[in-house]
């Protein structure tokens, strides 16, 4: 096998753990993105949220159009849970949510969110997403 080959199959392997890697992020790893639709009874709506250290930040998409930053608050193995902050950009259904928290728990290629807002459960699963924040 030549020398370039063999580099070539080697930067492959590499990539493809990468790869890997990425899909199986899990509620704990800083510095991830995921995006999916949560649902509660009678709606629904898309969100994208981030990681960053200790920090979440959820943005809801139509018919809600707002963005939350939350502080974790514990984390084990069944999940880690962020306590809402102030909604920077207001939006009624963000200012709804404070002074709550949301549930984050690990799953194979993303997460499974799940949080209350006026007595209405809303929860589903996001996945990771290679996207950059803000573009979507």
């Amino acid at each position: 096998m030549s020398h370039g080959t063999l580099t070539k199959m080697r930067g492959f392997g590499l990539c493809t753990i990468l790869l890997a890697g990425i899909g199986a992020a899990d509620a704990s790893t800083p510095g991830v993105r995921w995006s999916g639709v949560l649902k509660a009874e009678n709606g629904s709506t898309r969100v994208m949220a981030m990681r960053g250290g200790e920090l979440l930040r959820l943005r809801f998409g139509e018919p809600y159009n707002c963005e939350i930053p939350a502080e974790l608050l514990d984390e084990n193995p069944d999940g880690a849970q962020y306590r809402f902050n102030p909604p920077p950009n207001g939006g009624g259904f963000c200012a709804g949510l404070y002074p709550g928290s949301v549930l984050i728990q690990a799953r194979e290629s993303g997460v499974h969110m799940t949080f209350d807002r006026a007595g209405r459960v809303w929860s589903g699963d996001l996945s990771t997403s290679p996207a950059p924040w803000g573009k979507r």
